[in-house]
């Protein structure tokens, strides 16, 4: 049996690699400005935008604010904590955790 490579990335590597995935690259095609992108604590429950599976209160996970100038609308988009560490893996699995989490 294979054995787990263990990960000896501290939090805030792990933070900083998801931080850099675009969970949205290629999908709009629209006028919009990033307000903020970052890791938050919840402060009610959400929905990930990802797998849209619940993220409960007081759960860390990923933030991020835009602005559509297209629809003059400002949205923040979630994503739980399983899928935020898929995407800080894509740099170590070639995509295949998020993939997994997209569907």
């Amino acid at each position: 049996m294979a054995r787990a490579r263990k990960d000896r990335r501290t939090q805030d590597e792990i933070d900083e690699a998801c931080l850099s995935f675009n969970p949205f690259q290629g999908d709009r095609d629209c006028n919009i400005r990033a307000l903020t992108d970052q890791m938050v604590v919840g402060r009610k429950p959400y929905e990930c935008q990802i797998c849209n599976e619940p993220i409960a209160k007081g759960e860390r996970h990923r933030a991020k604010a835009e602005i559509s100038y297209d629809d003059a609308k400002a949205m923040t988009f979630r994503f739980c904590a399983l899928c935020c560490r898929a995407m800080a893996d894509i740099w170590i699995d070639e995509g295949r955790a998020i993939d997994e989490r997209y569907a």
